[in-house]
C-alpha cells in the first residue's frame, strides 16, 4: 500500500491498482505504435506507386492515403464512411473546379478574386456541419483553380477530373487495405468503448457512495435510522459500499460475475416492520436494492446477450425493470 500525502489530502493507491493502470497505459501505447506503423507503410506504398509508375498527378495517391488516416482514431466504422465521403467529395470538387475555371475564370480573370470568398463560404459550412465530403470538395476544387491562376494552358476534363479521381480511388484503397490487414486491432474502438463504459459506471458508483455519505451520519437523529441492530449506521455503510463496488466493477459482471448483494438487501427489506416502511432508512435501502437489481439485470443481459425485461418484487409487489428505467 502506497500512501501519498499532499497538504490535507490523502490518497491511497494499492499496488494492484498501479499495476492495472500501467498495463492499460502500456497497451494503449503499443496500439498507438502499431497504428503509426500501419500509417507509415500505407503512405510509403502510395509514394512507391507514384514514383515507380510515374503517374501524372500521382502525388494525389499518398496525399489521399494520409488524409484518410485522420479518421483512424475514430474507429473503422468512421474510416469507411470517410472513405466514401472522400471519393464523392473528390469527384464533386474536381467537377465544380473544372466548371468554375472554364465557365468563369477563362472568360474573365476577375472571377479568380472570388476564390477566397468561395473558400470562406465552403469552410464555414464545413465547420458548422462537420461534413467531411464538403471538406474533400473544397480541397479538390482548389487544385484546378490554383493551376488556372498560375498557368496559361487550358485545363481539360481529363487532367482535372479523371486522373485525380483515379488517384483518389487508389489512395483510399491503399488506406482501407492497410487499416484492415496491418494491426487491425489497433484502430478498433472496442478498448475506447470499454473505457468509456467503465468510466460511466465508476461515476455511478461515486454517486451512490456520495449519496450514502450524505444520508448516513454517525450523529443522526434517533428517528432517522430504524431501531434494529442490522440497520445501524455501520451496517448501512456496508450495504451502500457493496452496491457502489458493484457499479465500480461493472465490467466484471459483464463477463459473468455474480454476487448475493441483491438477495441480502431483499432479506433486510423483508425484516423491516410494516410501520417503519415509510422511514427514510427504509426508502434508502429500497433504493440501494433497486440499483443492485438493475446492475444484476444489465450484467446478466450483456453476458448472456439476451436483453429482456425481468420482474422483481418489493413488498410482494411486482415490478418490471422497464418501469424503473422510465
Amino acid at each position: 500500500m502506497h500512501v501519498i500525502r499532499c497538504k490535507r489530502i490523502t490518497v491511497d493507491i494499492t499496488t494492484q491498482e498501479v499495476s492495472i493502470k500501467m498495463l492499460k497505459f502500456t497497451e494503449k501505447r503499443l496500439l498507438n505504435i502499431q497504428e503509426s506503423f500501419c500509417i507509415s507503410i500505407a503512405i510509403a506504398i502510395g509514394v512507391i506507386i507514384y514514383l515507380v509508375f510515374k503517374i501524372e498527378h500521382g502525388y494525389w495517391i499518398p496525399m489521399t492515403t494520409s488524409i484518410m488516416f485522420l479518421a483512424a482514431d475514430q474507429g473503422q466504422g468512421a474510416f469507411i464512411k470517410k472513405t466514401r465521403d472522400r471519393v464523392l467529395g473528390t469527384i464533386t470538387g474536381a467537377l465544380l473546379g473544372f466548371l468554375y475555371v472554364n465557365i468563369f475564370m477563362y472568360a474573365n480573370y476577375h472571377w479568380g478574386y472570388m476564390i477566397p470568398l468561395l473558400w470562406f463560404i465552403g469552410f464555414y459550412i464545413y465547420y458548422v456541419t462537420s461534413n467531411y465530403a464538403l471538406l474533400a470538395v473544397m480541397i479538390t476544387m482548389f487544385v484546378p483553380m490554383l493551376l488556372a491562376a498560375f498557368t496559361s494552358e487550358p485545363l481539360g476534363i481529363g487532367s482535372t477530373l479523371f486522373k485525380r479521381v483515379v488517384c483518389t480511388i487508389i489512395g483510399v484503397s491503399i488506406a482501407i487495405i492497410a487499416e484492415y490487414i496491418i494491426y487491425r486491432r489497433a484502430a478498433s474502438t472496442v478498448l475506447s468503448m470499454k473505457k468509456n463504459t467503465n468510466d460511466f459506471f465508476i461515476t455511478l458508483s461515486k454517486f451512490i457512495k456520495m449519496s450514502s455519505d450524505h444520508f448516513i451520519d454517525k450523529d443522526a437523529k434517533p428517528g432517522l435510522v430504524i431501531d434494529d441492530s442490522i440497520l445501524k449506521c455501520k451496517n448501512l455503510n456496508l450495504l451502500s459500499n457493496k452496491v457502489a463496488l458493484k457499479y465500480k466493477n461493472m465490467l466484471q459482471y459483464f463477463d459473468g460475475k455474480t454476487d448475493s448483494c441483491s438477495e441480502e438487501l431483499n432479506l433486510i427489506l423483508q425484516k423491516i416492520k410494516t410501520s417503519e416502511k415509510f422511514s427514510p432508512t427504509y426508502l434508502f435501502i429500497r433504493s440501494l436494492y433497486v440499483f443492485s437489481i438493475l446492475a444484476d439485470d444489465l450484467g446478466s443481459a450483456v453476458y448472456r446477450k439476451n436483453f429482456e425485461y425481468k420482474d422483481f418484487y418489493i413488498d410482494d409487489k411486482r415490478y418490471l425493470t422497464e418501469k424503473i428505467y422510465k
